[in-house]
Formats: C-alpha cells, structure tokens, sequence
C-alpha cells in the first residue's frame, strides 16, 4: 500500500537512478508499517511488560533496566520475538525463517559496507534501523522520568512493569511513534522530486523538523543526526556536520520572490478552475525564475504534480503552503547513453490562512534542486551511467526500464528468484 501511495505521490521515485532510489522506497513502506505497530495497544503494553520498557530488545525477554540500550538493540534473542520490530513475522515462519522478513534493528552495518550494495531490501534495512535508533534514544529519554520516579517512589527495576506503569510507558512510546511517523512523512515534501538519496531524506526531515519545532527542547533532530552519523548516511555536499549545513536553506532573496495569481483552496483540495489557475500562475513564475530555480533555459519542463498543505507548527502557529514538482527530461540521445532527469521542488508559502478572501504576500520558501545541468547535473550524470551499466540496463532505453519492477523485488520475500 504505501509503495502506491509514494508513488502517487512522487511518481519519479520508482526510476532507478542510484542505489538509493529502490532501497528507500522499501524502506519507507518498512517504516509505515513498523510504526503501525505502536497503535496496537494490547501488543504494546504486552512487549513494555515483558521487556521492562526495553522495546529496542530484539526478543521479549530482559535483564534489567540497566543502561545498556547499545548492545541490547543489536542482541539476538534465544526467546520469543518482539513483533513491536519486525514485518511480517508469521510470513517470514511460513517460509522457513525463524524471524520475520525484516526488522526495525537491521544489521549493524554501515553505508560504507553496503557501498557495493544494490540489493534494495538489505540497502534499505540501514535507512530503517537509522531512523529507529534515533526513535529509541527519543523514547529512552522521555520514560527515564517514568522511571525515575518510579524508583523514588520505591519501585524496583523488573522485567513485569506495574501496569500503571507500563500504561504511561505505553502512552510515551505512541506518542514518540507517531511523531517520527509524522516526521517522515512531512519530509516528502522537502525532497527533490528525482533521484532521491538517503543524504537526501535526512536533509528533509531535519528540515521538516526544524519547520515544525524551531526551539527543539527535547533534542529530537540531534538524535536523527547522530543516528544516521552513526551509520554514514550522509550527504556528500554537506559542509559539515552540523544542523545549519544539513538542513536544505530557505531562500534570502530579497525582496522574496512573490508568486502572484495563487487561488487559495480550501481543506478539501483544489476545485478543476481552481487547478487551472495554479497552473497557469506556476508556470508564469517558472519561466521568469528558471536560473533561480537551477532550472536548464533550453529544456522544456513539466509539473507532475502540486498540492496545498495547512501546517501547523508545535506552537500553534498556521501556515497554509504549496508544494510544487518542477521537472526536466533529456531523453538518450543516441544507442550509448541513458536517458536524464533533473528537477526542483519549491516550497511556495505565506503566513495567512487564506480566510475570508485575504491573504499575505506569496512567496517562494524552499528551492530543493536536481540540476540536469551544470557541474552537479554533469557529476550526477556520471554516477547514473556507471550505476546503470552495473545494473545491466542497455543504453538508448527510454524511462520504463528504469522503473523499479516490485513483483521481480519482492519474489526473493516469497520464496522466489529476485529480480535486477
């Protein structure tokens, strides 16, 4: 279901351009699905019971409450398993295998082993594990005051937690869940609409983060950073690292560069003239701001898609804004070369609601480019025909074998050959 929907979504997701295109859609699907699995009251309550709170632990079984969370997340249980962290447990028993198909732990590999990796499940399983991690050292830094209290109240560390307890244990680990689930899912919109990287992700969820709460009292986009520091995931542009350099930058134009003629719509989507309008007024900015928009001058474009979101901020504050795909195709020019895309997504804003008919200036917020041009169009390029020659793809194709095949992928999860 959510490889669907990411592909409704961001349509040019599926076309293998890198390593990391394939691997990140199932690592996205393995995320919707994994934090699915905190909703579930009664199998929640039961794992925090039986792992003392330890819901990192790969079985459900523990020592204590010692601060050993490091090792415990990596340790291979002898008891029974913890379903809080696995997909698909009982197919992965039908088909031979004493655990499920995948797991919120993964392997303790880094980016750096799986360089040479193209296999989309296990490339896949660092971006999952990454993301956990970084949940885990949240959820392990809101129940410590649980804990401690409980403790001054007189309680002792024990595998069966009290069941008032484990309830408010529980309501933390939802609550933590369902906003990394959140914060993933707010991060497609500051992704670039081709050629997606892991690097690529972190910098939009970080920017995501960084939109949704500037003070970050609790350390929520600390924890992401080290999580993927841990495990090399990193862009290969950034500076340094530090939140400035990984978060993507707004724009400082100056004077803001206004998108005039925008028809705000209201929560239920844009009506068909109100469709018509958005275009028209997109296209009109476009081919006045290509060279700030990293676009090619000489390319003709495209607009896959645009949708209107309402944000609110963890102050409360509304900002109604447009998320925008700008993209470019150069088709293979002869029988030695692979087809290219480049693009840019804007982040169209304001700061009014749109009520009553008035509404503040509109302004272009975030430019997140793939240039097809230029030094980086040319480096990405490169990168592309060495990843798709190694893929045995034959130069002078058009886009449709570039797409990733899932009934081929997921044959290897049934038993079957896996596919290229």
């Amino acid at each position: 279901m959510t490889h669907a929907i990411l592909d409704g979504l961001r349509s040019h997701f599926m076309e293998q351009t890198n390593p990391d295109v394939a691997a990140f859609h199932e690592a996205f699907a393995d995320l919707m699905a994994l934090f699915r699995h905190f909703t579930h009251r009664v199998v929640l309550l039961d794992a925090i019971q039986r792992t003392g709170g330890r819901l990192y632990a790969s079985a459900l079984k523990g020592d204590s409450l010692a601060d050993q969370a490091q090792q415990a997340w990596l340790a291979a249980g002898d008891t029974q398993r913890n379903p809080l962290i696995e997909i698909a447990g009982q197919f992965g028993e039908a088909t031979g295998m004493r655990t499920g198909l995948r797991s919120a732990i993964g392997k303790p590999k880094t980016m750096k082993e799986l360089r040479n990796t193209t296999e989309c499940h296990e490339r896949g399983s660092i971006l999952v594990a990454a993301v956990f991690d970084a949940f885990f050292t949240v959820y392990i830094q809101r129940t410590a005051r649980l804990f401690r209290i409980y403790r001054a109240a007189g309680g002792h560390d024990r595998e069966d937690l009290p069941m008032p307890l484990a309830e408010a244990v529980s309501d933390e680990a939802t609550r933590t869940a369902q906003e990394f689930f959140r914060s993933c899912v707010r991060a497609l919109d500051y992704l670039p609409p081709v050629d997606v990287t892991f690097g690529d992700f972190l910098r939009a969820v970080l920017t995501a983060e960084r939109e949704f709460d500037p003070v970050d009292a609790e350390g929520v986009r600390r924890a992401w950073m080290e999580a993927f520091r841990r495990r090399g995931i990193l862009p290969g542009d950034a500076q340094s690292f530090s939140e400035e350099a990984l978060c993507w930058l707004p724009r400082d134009d100056d004077p803001p560069l206004q998108v005039d003629g925008l028809p705000f719509a209201g929560p239920l989507g844009f009506k068909y003239d109100q469709q018509r309008a958005t275009a028209m007024a997109l296209r009109t900015f476009i081919d006045g701001h290509k060279e700030a928009l990293h676009l090619d001058a000489e390319v003709e474009y495209a607009i896959p898609s645009f949708h209107q979101v309402y944000r609110v901020g963890k102050n409360g504050n509304l900002r109604w804004e447009l998320v925008v795909e700008v993209v470019q195709t150069l088709p293979a020019s002869d029988k030695s070369s692979f087809p290219r895309r480049g693009g840019t997504t804007l982040v169209i804003s304001t700061h009014s609601t749109g009520s009553d008919g008035e509404k503040d200036a509109v302004f272009l917020r975030y430019a997140i480019a793939k240039p097809l041009s230029g030094a980086e169009g040319e480096l990405r390029a490169e990168r592309q025909t060495a990843f798709l020659t190694e893929l045995g793809i034959r130069p002078g194709t058009d886009f449709g074998a570039l797409r990733v095949n899932f009934a081929l992928v997921h044959q290897a999860d049934s038993g079957g050959e896996r596919g290229d």
